[in-house]
């Protein structure tokens, strides 16, 4: 029998007996913390995302607004990811550092704040460029901090995320408290051929 059939017999026995529970159960019985709540004056849950923020418009800055950020909060993070890329999620924006004190970004990033490079090889904000005919959804997330990361410009990707998943701040279960917002984008067909050319080993989505 393997390990973790045994566990799965052993478990319930050690509950009646010994009240065994969850490492974490003393601390789930503790109030859950509220994720911030993530709007966006550009588009709203589910729905589509103007051609200004895209690869087919000027590439703008998208509006973004949270309230209600949870205790504790040094700093915040951005994250906006495209899971529907056929390669893999693809990385459109990662942004951290900014202060505990802001609420939202519109046009620009607070002072103090810094960037890695995206999936396109250029840093900051790069917006939704999906192949012509398909339709991707784009999932916004901003990420409480319990401190300031100190991370500087272009500081590879692998290393931001890993500082933030050491200081994001989980609620007592463990679970994170990070605020999402998902809008989606529909590049159009073009209406002529467009030129042949080698696809890239990193596709723009």
């Amino acid at each position: 029998m393997s390990r973790e059939a045994l566990f799965a017999l052993a478990l319930p026995l050690c509950v009646i007996a010994f009240g065994c529970s969850h490492p974490g159960s003393d601390r789930c019985s503790l109030p859950p913390i509220q994720a911030p709540v993530l709007t966006s004056t550009d588009f709203s849950e589910g729905a589509d995302i103007p051609v200004a923020l895209s690869c087919d418009g000027s590439d703008r800055l998208p509006s973004l607004r949270w309230e209600v950020p949870p205790p504790g909060v040094r700093s915040f993070a951005i994250r906006v990811d495209d899971p529907d890329a056929p390669h893999g999620v693809f990385h459109h924006w990662l942004a951290w550092d900014l202060p505990a004190s802001s609420h939202g970004v519109s046009g620009a990033l607070p002072p103090g704040s810094h960037q890695a490079d995206n999936d396109f090889g250029q840093r900051g904000w790069r917006g939704p460029c999906p192949p012509p005919g398909t339709r991707h959804r784009y999932v916004f997330e901003v990420i409480p901090l319990n401190a300031v990361l100190g991370l500087a410009d272009g500081t590879p990707r692998a290393t931001v995320e890993h500082a933030i998943d050491a200081h994001r701040i989980d609620d007592a279960c463990g679970y994170a408290t990070s605020g999402r917002i998902t809008g989606v984008y529909r590049r159009p067909e073009p209406t002529t051929p467009e030129p042949t050319t080698p696809e890239p080993t990193t596709q723009p989505r």
